[in-house]
């Protein structure tokens, strides 16, 4: 199979959703409601995410939202921060959360830009937590293309940050794949007109993403298989 670009989803698809973001979000519950047990109930609820267990459920709006929608979200729940300081706390906790890779990315996105492909990165995340993300992993310099939801583009499942790729870096949608853990991610890559790929590495089971996608894999290394 042939592609001139792929783009990657980041969470849940180049990093481990659960090991990365699980201990994140409870330690981030902790600071927005302080020892207020009812307030932590409500804003783990609001967030979908299983306190007891440290586990997200599947509609969690963390897995393909926006921290701009977390906070509209839980800000009437803890009613002492503003939507706007929420989210700027979001912003600069995440940039600091401890990444876990799926596989080990180096080695696999040099052999990718070695075929000659562009890469890009369309994320629901902040853009610039996006680019920390990626130099704190070392592997920011393989990517032509980082997009974020504040980026100006649209968010996903609407295509237009995917279709901004294509444009420009003048690549067909047809020759490019879209490789994510989420609906998300394949809604709009059905939409912008590309390849989609599922990935397993998020919340998502094979049956939550095979509808909707050319393929699922295990993970993004097996990507390399389709490869022509």
């Amino acid at each position: 199979m042939h592609f001139d670009g792929i783009l990657f989803d980041k969470d849940g698809t180049l990093f481990d959703f659960h090991k990365t973001w699980s201990n994140w979000t409870s330690d981030a519950i902790e600071y927005l409601c302080g020892d207020n047990s009812a307030k932590k109930k409500l804003v783990a609820k609001a967030l979908g995410y299983d306190q007891k267990n440290q586990s997200f459920l599947k509609s969690s709006l963390l897995i393909a939202g926006t921290a701009e929608q977390a906070a509209e979200k839980i800000a009437p729940i803890i009613n002492d921060m503003s939507q706007h300081e929420i989210e700027s706390f979001l912003l600069n906790s995440a940039k600091k959360v401890k990444l876990i890779e799926v596989i080990p990315l180096e080695k696999f996105l040099k052999n990718l830009t070695s075929k000659g492909l562009k890469i890009g990165l369309v994320t629901n995340d902040f853009e610039a937590v996006a680019h920390s993300h990626l130099k704190t992993a070392g592997i920011h310099k393989y990517f032509d293309f980082i997009a974020g939801y504040d980026s100006g583009f649209g968010v996903k499942p609407e295509p237009g940050p995917l279709l901004k790729f294509s444009e420009l870096f003048s690549i067909a949608p047809h020759s490019v794949a879209m490789v994510g853990d989420s609906t998300h991610d394949l809604f709009a890559a059905e939409k912008a007109g590309m390849y989609k790929i599922g990935v397993l590495t998020g919340l998502a089971s094979h049956s939550d993403l095979a509808p909707y996608s050319d393929c699922v894999l295990d993970n993004i290394g097996k990507i390399e298989t389709l490869l022509t």
